[in-house]
C-alpha cells in the first residue's frame, strides 16, 4: 500500500475566554472493516451545551467530486468536563457504510461553524474531512487513529501547554505529520475545492 500522509490541521492559540466561542476542533477517520464496509468515526469538541445528538456528512468521489452519499450519523456517547465557567464536550459519533469500489478512492466532510475566537484568524467555520483509497486494495485500509481524546485543548497565555499527536494506523504505514492551512469552508454542496481560514493582519502559515 501507498504510504498514508497525515495532514495535521493547524494549531491556533485559544482565547482565555470561551464563553462566545463554539468548536475548539476535533477529528474524522475510516475504518475498513471489510470487503466494502466502513465505519466512519467523528470526534468532535464543543464549548456550548446542549451538543447536537447527530450530525450530517457526505461521501464525494475523490477525482470527480460527485456526491455518493449523504448520512446522519448518530452519537455514540460525550464526555464532559469543566473549563472555568464552561462545559466543554468531546462527542464521539460512528456509523456503518457500505461503498462500492471505486479506483478514484473517496473523501468525506462535514462542516461546523464557527472556530473558537483567536487572535490570530477570523472566526470562520471547520471542514473535517478525510480521505481513502479504493475499497478494494487488499488487505483493508484504514486512516490513522490518534490515540488520546483531544482532552483540555484550551492554551493560555503565559502557560506551557504539551499536546500529544500519537497515532496507530493499523495498516503499518507511514505517518508524516504537516503543519498546514486549516480549512474554513467548502464549495456549494459540501465538495472540494476548500476555502482556507482567513489570517488576521501579521499571521500566516509561518508566522501562526
Amino acid at each position: 500500500m501507498k504510504n498514508l500522509i497525515l495532514f495535521l490541521s493547524l494549531i491556533t492559540l485559544f482565547s482565555l475566554d470561551l464563553k462566545s466561542s463554539h468548536n475548539p476542533g476535533g477529528d474524522v477517520r475510516i475504518e475498513q472493516i471489510g470487503a466494502n464496509q466502513f465505519i466512519l468515526h467523528y470526534r468532535l469538541l464543543s464549548e456550548w451545551l446542549p451538543t447536537p445528538s447527530s450530525i450530517g456528512t457526505n461521501i464525494y468521489d475523490n477525482v470527480t467530486d460527485t456526491l455518493v452519499l449523504t448520512i446522519t450519523i448518530n452519537r455514540d456517547s460525550i464526555l464532559h468536563y469543566i473549563n472555568g465557567n464552561d462545559t466543554v464536550g468531546i462527542n464521539f459519533y460512528s456509523d456503518t457504510l457500505t461503498l462500492q469500489n471505486n479506483p478514484n478512492g473517496y473523501y468525506t466532510t462535514h462542516s461546523i461553524c464557527c472556530r473558537t475566537a483567536v487572535l490570530n484568524t477570523n472566526n470562520d467555520g471547520i471542514v473535517y474531512t478525510c480521505m481513502f483509497p479504493d475499497p478494494a486494495i487488499f488487505g483493508r485500509n484504514s486512516n490513522p487513529n490518534f490515540t488520546e481524546s483531544p482532552g483540555r485543548v484550551n492554551m493560555c497565555v503565559n502557560q506551557s501547554k504539551t499536546l500529544d499527536f500519537s497515532c496507530i494506523d493499523s495498516d503499518g504505514d507511514s505517518l508524516v505529520y504537516s503543519l498546514i492551512n486549516p480549512y474554513a469552508f467548502t464549495a456549494t454542496g459540501g465538495k472540494k475545492p476548500f476555502t482556507f481560514v482567513s489570517y488576521n493582519l501579521g499571521f500566516s502559515l509561518s508566522n501562526i
